[in-house]
């Protein structure tokens, strides 16, 4: 891999995001529909209430995912040893979940981080 990514790189990268998050934008507003239409809600309370249960689930898919596999890879051809923000992404990692869970807790009132 290039040091530098190339057009072609950034061309591909933004055409799968774009693929991608209109896949989840799809599928959002398809379970949100389900949920509005059999709860009785209004829609925009419950496209928020999937956001954040979605947001906090694949949160937590995600860490989990990272702390299991986060020292398998392939054939390594020069180790430089531990990459040096590994810590800084553990703790955004879970600084996202906090966040998301506290704002779900508001938003669905489940009843944690109560004052």
């Amino acid at each position: 891999m290039p040091a530098k990514m190339t057009k072609f790189a950034w061309d591909r990268g933004a055409k799968n995001a774009l693929i991608v998050m209109s896949v989840i934008l799809a599928f959002t507003l398809s379970i949100t529909g389900l949920f509005a239409l059999f709860s009785g809600r209004p829609f925009q309370t419950t496209l928020m209430q999937v956001f954040l249960i979605l947001y906090v689930v694949l949160g937590s898919v995600f860490l989990i995912q990272w702390a299991r596999h986060r020292n398998s890879g392939g054939k390594v051809l020069l180790d430089c040893g531990p990459h040096p923000t590994r810590k800084l992404f553990f703790f955004n990692g879970l600084t996202f979940l906090v966040m998301g869970s506290a704002i779900a807790q508001k938003y669905l009132n489940l009843g944690w981080f109560r004052s």
